[in-house]
């Protein structure tokens, strides 16, 4: 019979394509800004590798299950959702650290924000390090998420419910983190109110990564722990998507900030910036020292 095609599941093709898009458009921005100032850094090489494994992940969900063909094979489409897992696991923690590494080089002359970066960006790792093996052999044999045991075995798996959720809260938890080290950026600078308030709302979109995270940890729980009459029937299996593309766009914002200046001078008129862009830095007075260094390769890039 014809495709069962549902509004539900059109506008999950629609965030799945859109979202993707847009953070890739972002990244090519984020490379031309960095090309302008002839210097890339490890923070963006990282997010470079996250929108690639982000397009890498990028069926029959947002119908009714009763329209679901008989047809259906199962154990391809429960394949790429192993592999959709397996990708998943490393990209956020790869944009958090490239985020650290942003603002380690932006405030690491103070110690307390050195440390708290440095903390970060190893806590990640080893999120990294502990979440994906754990992914890779959830069930064993291996193989067992995507085919079925000969002669009807059951495979030995760990409570995917008590994964997710887990997963889902340190994100979360490492994301909030991640959003404080900011103010401690930002509290021993003497700024221009309005350029303080300008840099802090840059840096707070990735409060918009952390409400997306908290949208999915509650379709999680109505997975797994809510009785419903129809689970596929949920919009909720595309908000990780919106979750990593958002995080990839929201962390490369701060570096488009040459770019902005290039194209947007009237903007930086307003905020009391009216240097030219090809030295897109903020000089500023951190106790008695004082700060202002030309956009050079390996320099706090800005």
């Amino acid at each position: 019979g014809p495709y069962p095609y549902d509004g539900l599941q059109i506008l999950g093709f629609v965030i799945v394509v859109f979202f993707p898009a847009l953070s890739f458009t972002v990244c090519c921005l984020r490379a031309y800004s960095r090309s302008l100032a002839k210097g890339f850094g490890m923070d963006d090489w990282l997010i470079f590798l996250a929108m690639v494994s982000c397009i890498l992940r990028s069926a029959y969900w947002g119908i009714h299950d009763s329209a679901v063909p008989p047809n259906v094979p199962f154990n391809l489409g429960a394949f790429w959702i192993f592999i959709n897992g397996l990708v998943y696991n490393p990209l956020l923690a790869l944009v958090k650290v490239s985020a650290l590494l942003f603002l380690l080089r932006l405030g690491g002359t103070k110690t307390p924000v050195r440390v708290a970066c440095r903390g970060m960006i190893l806590f990640n790792l080893l999120q990294l390090l502990t979440f994906l093996p754990i992914a890779i052999v959830q069930c064993l044999p291996i193989e067992a998420p995507w085919v079925t045991l000969p002669g009807g075995g059951r495979p030995k798996c760990i409570r995917r419910d008590i994964y997710s959720l887990s997963l889902a809260v340190v994100n979360i938890v490492t994301d909030v983190l991640t959003l404080l080290i900011p103010f401690f950026i930002f509290l021993g600078l003497k700024l221009n109110k309005r350029v303080r308030n300008a840099l802090l709302a840059v840096f707070l979109l990735g409060g918009l990564v952390t409400i997306i995270s908290v949208v999915r940890l509650y379709y999680i729980i109505r997975l797994y722990y809510i009785a419903v009459e129809d689970r596929h029937y949920s919009i909720g299996y595309v908000t990780s998507a919106v979750e990593i593309n958002l995080a990839i766009i929201t962390a490369s914002v701060p570096a488009l900030w040459p770019l902005a200046r290039r194209w947007m001078p009237g903007a930086f008129e307003t905020l009391g910036i009216n240097r030219p862009y090809r030295c897109p830095d903020i000089e500023v007075e951190y106790g008695t020292q004082s700060r202002g260094r030309r956009m050079l390769r390996g320099k706090v890039m800005w």
